[in-house]
Formats: C-alpha cells, sequence, structure tokens
C-alpha cells in the first residue's frame, strides 16, 4: 500500500528532473519502471495519465508564461488560429499519454517476468 502513495510522488520528482537532461519520451522510462508496483494495468495507466498531464502542463504553462506567449502565439498561428492555452493543453495530453502507456508497460511487463 506504500508503494501506491510513495510512487506517484517519486515519479513527479523524477520525471522532472531526468527531463532536465534527457529527451522528452524518458517520462515512458520512469513511468514503466513506476508501474512495476501495481497489479491492474488500466489501474496505472490513469493514474500516471493524470500524473504526466500534470506535470507536463505545469512545466508547459510556466514556460509559456515566462516568455510571454510569443512562441506559443506563433505556433499557433502556423496550425491553424490555435490559443496557447490549446497548445498547452495539448502538449499535457502528449506527456499523459506517454506516461500513462509508459506504466501500463511496467505492470504489463511484472506480469510477464515475475521478479521473485
Amino acid at each position: 500500500m506504500k508503494e501506491k502513495v510513495l510512487m506517484p510522488i517519486i515519479f513527479l520528482i523524477a520525471a522532472y528532473l531526468i527531463q532536465i537532461y534527457t529527451p522528452w519520451y524518458w517520462i515512458a522510462v520512469v513511468a514503466c519502471i513506476c508501474g512495476v508496483f501495481y497489479q491492474k494495468p488500466w489501474q496505472s495507466y490513469l493514474i500516471y495519465f493524470g500524473l504526466g498531464l500534470m506535470l507536463w502542463y505545469s512545466l508547459a504553462f510556466i514556460l509559456d508564461k515566462q516568455s510571454g506567449s510569443r512562441l506559443t502565439n506563433r505556433i499557433g498561428i502556423l496550425f491553424g488560429n490555435f490559443k496557447p492555452i490549446t497548445l498547452i493543453w495539448i502538449s499535457g495530453l502528449i506527456g499523459g499519454i506517454t506516461s500513462g502507456l509508459g506504466a501500463m508497460t511496467g505492470t504489463l511487463l511484472k506480469k510477464l517476468i515475475p521478479f521473485n
């Protein structure tokens, strides 16, 4: 039971720190490692989908506000007049789907390869 409470906190800290130095898809690797501690694949997917969405949305929002929305305005115009908040939500969804699938992979890998 402790793992289910501790793993999301460890995931948020580790994913934030690892993303500073590695490519974007390493969020899936961190989620895969954390997903090993869950029994149900969909449970781990939903938990880490929410955590990945929250992490990437907040990071994109902070970076957008620091830059004064200059880059998101330009990209929004390029892709059909999207507002900056729409692009921030899309970024959050990509992070959520990536981390959710990573956690689900970790849970299914545990069933495939017993760690005893």
